[in-house]
C-alpha cells in the first residue's frame, strides 16, 4: 500500500485507522505513547516513554458477583448445567474462534458435560454453513444494552475468550477481556494479548490455542478440580485489581504525565516515590474490599479492613494528593 500515491491513500484509509505513511510521522511528534496491549510497542520505534493503559472497565457493572440463578432459571437452564457465555457481535475476523467455542459447547455435550452458551449480539456472517447444530445447547439473547451484559455474564460458571497466538489477536485487546477479570470469574484465554501476561493456573488457564479441543478440556479441569477453580477465580479478581483497575490505571497514568512533562517542586512532592507507593496500597486495598464484600461476605471483609487501617496508618504522616 506504500508504493500508491499519497492522494490515492489517503481516499483507502478511514479515518479511525493508523496511516501507513502519514501515521509514522504522526507519531514522531509525541513526548510518550500510551499502549492498550504490550505487544504494540512495535509502534514505538524511537523508544519514547510508554506505558500500557487498558481499556477502562465500568466497575458500577462489573464486579465479582454470585451467579445469576435468576436469567439461568428465565433460560430454563437445568441446575446442573455448566454455563458459558458469549456477549459480542461476530464479523468476519472472529468468526473461526467463535465456532471454536461452540464447537467446545458441543464436545462438553458429547462427553457427558451438559453445557449451555448463552449468546448476546449479532452474527454479521453465518457461523456455519448448517447451524441448526448448536441451537439445542444456544441460548440467544441478541442484542442487549451494556448495562445488561454484565448480568449475562454473571449466570456464566467461566468465561471464555476464544482464539490463537498470531497478528490478529496479539495485538489486540478485547473490551470483554478486562470486564471478564473484573467479574470474579475462572478465565480461559489464548497465549495472546492479556493471556502473554497472566499466570497459567493461578491468574487464568491460559491455551496454546483456545480451540475448541483445548476449551473443552480447561472447562473439564476447572469444574472438576475445586482448589484449582477457587485459585483462578481469586487470581482473576488480584489480577485485575492489580493490572487493569481503573483506579490503579489512573494513578500509574499521572506518574506516567510526570515522566514525561516538566515539574514544578510541588509536583515532584506529589509523586514522590512513598506517595506513589502508599496511595497505590490504599487503592488496591479500597477494590479488593469492595471485591472481598460482594463475594465472600463480613469476615473476608473484616479482615481486609484492617490491612486498609494499618496501610492508611502508614501514609497518614505523607501529603494527600488523590
Amino acid at each position: 500500500m506504500k508504493r500508491l500515491p499519497l492522494e490515492k491513500l489517503d481516499s483507502l484509509i478511514p479515518k479511525n485507522r493508523f496511516h501507513p505513511v502519514r501515521g509514522w510521522e504522526w507519531l514522531k511528534k509525541a513526548q510518550g505513547l500510551t499502549l492498550i496491549i504490550e505487544t504494540l510497542q512495535r509502534f514505538n520505534p524511537n523508544e519514547l516513554p510508554s506505558m500500557v493503559l487498558p481499556a477502562p472497565v465500568d466497575e458500577r457493572l462489573f464486579y465479582p458477583r454470585p451467579i445469576n440463578h435468576e436469567l439461568r432459571k428465565r433460560l430454563n437452564i437445568s441446575e446442573d448445567h455448566i454455563v458459558l457465555c458469549y456477549t459480542g457481535n461476530v464479523r468476519a475476523p472472529k468468526k473461526q474462534g467463535v465456532l471454536e467455542l461452540y464447537r467446545a459447547v458441543e464436545l462438553l455435550n458429547k462427553q457427558g458435560y451438559p453445557t449451555t452458551l448463552i449468546r448476546t449480539g449479532t452474527n454479521f456472517v453465518k457461523l456455519d454453513t448448517d447451524e441448526s447444530w448448536y441451537q439445542d445447547f444456544e441460548k440467544k439473547l441478541g442484542w442487549v444494552s451494556h448495562h445488561k451484559v454484565a448480568d449475562v455474564m454473571a449466570a456464566a460458571d467461566i468465561l471464555v475468550q476464544p482464539g490463537w497466538p498470531g497478528p490478529f489477536d496479539d495485538q489486540r485487546l478485547p473490551a470483554k477481556l478486562p470486564e471478564y477479570f473484573a467479574m470474579g470469574r475462572p478465565v480461559i484465554l489464548p497465549k495472546a494479548n492479556l493471556g502473554l501476561i497472566v499466570e497459567h493456573k493461578h491468574e487464568a488457564y491460559v491455551l496454546e490455542n483456545a480451540d475448541a479441543k483445548s476449551i473443552s478440556a480447561a472447562v473439564i479441569k476447572i469444574v472438576t478440580d475445586h482448589a484449582l477453580k477457587e485459585k483462578i477465580t481469586s487470581g482473576s479478581t488480584d489480577f485485575y485489581l492489580q493490572k487493569l483497575a481503573v483506579h490503579y490505571s489512573k494513578l500509574e497514568l499521572k506518574k506516567y504525565y510526570n515522566r514525561i512533562i516538566v515539574k514544578s517542586p510541588h509536583d515532584e512532592k506529589i509523586f514522590s516515590d512513598n506517595n506513589y507507593q502508599n496511595n497505590k496500597m490504599k487503592i488496591l486495598l479500597n477494590a479488593k474490599l469492595k471485591a472481598i464484600e460482594n463475594k465472600f461476605g463480613s469476615k473476608e471483609y473484616e479482615k481486609y479492613l484492617i490491612l486498609l487501617n494499618e496501610a492508611n496508618a502508614k501514609s497518614k504522616s505523607s501529603t494527600e494528593t488523590y
